[in-house]
């Protein structure tokens, strides 16, 4: 019993006085909707490209006050290095993609690349990977299916769920769920020939796909596009 108090005390004091999130993801995902819901319990439809923004969230964490700072990057990578940094001093990762966008869920498998670079194949941050979806009254629009996010998550050994910032589903799950894995789980993110061997069936499938859209002309706005799955 002893033992077990001190081992908690310990992790208390591990604890940062300022948790810091960083969001990662392709521009347009919904990002900065994501983070804008969960502080200031707000959506808005159209929101201007983000640089960097720093959001603060009072925070409780083993019954100590302490505050959380979301970083809310842009999604546009023009600067890799700043990026890294980033990543390097997160002490939790948000990846965002969008449900009804296969290229967003492509760049979250890139970014899962720097991660690992960052932390040398070994990394400690808790990781989430959320999938957003944008139309939350039908089917029509996705492109990526919920069980290829789910996959990907087990290939990382990190958490994933899906959410719509839009009808304010699972956004406080999002959060939560980091600070539950902090307390938990070593993510361990090193690179298999298993992991680019799904990748590749990704980037493949998304290829197919637009080569079907290019053959059938000029593009009607209310064609459906078919989602793409991707064989195990």
């Amino acid at each position: 019993m002893a033992t077990e108090t001190k081992k908690k005390k310990a992790k208390q004091a591990a604890l940062p006085s300022g948790y810091r999130v960083v969001v990662l993801g392709d521009g347009g995902v919904g990002k900065s909707s994501l983070i804008r819901r969960f502080v200031m319990g707000s959506f808005e439809e159209d929101l201007k490209p983000t640089l960097d923004d720093i959001y603060l969230h009072p925070l409780y964490m083993d019954g100590r006050q302490s505050r959380m700072e979301i970083v809310d990057t842009g999604g546009t990578h023009t600067f890799p290095s700043l990026r890294r940094l980033e990543i390097s001093r997160a002490h939790a990762l948000v990846l965002v993609y969008s449900a009804s966008s296969l290229k967003s869920f492509i760049r979250v498998t890139d970014i899962m690349d720097s991660i690992s670079a960052v932390g040398g194949g070994v990394h400690n941050t808790p990781i989430i990977i959320v999938g957003n979806k944008f139309d939350t009254e039908s089917e029509e629009s996705r492109q990526v299916p919920v069980d290829q996010g789910f996959q990907l998550a087990r290939l990382w050994n990190c958490r994933f769920m899906e959410g719509s910032v839009k009808s304010c589903s699972n956004v406080d799950v999002v959060f939560e769920k980091l600070i539950d894995q902090e307390k938990r789980w070593l993510v361990t993110l090193s690179k298999t020939s298993k992991i680019d061997a799904f990748r590749s069936k990704v980037r493949k499938a998304f290829e197919e796909n637009t080569q079907i859209l290019r053959s059938q002309g000029p593009r009607d706005p209310w064609r459906k596009v078919p989602p793409v799955v991707v064989g195990t």
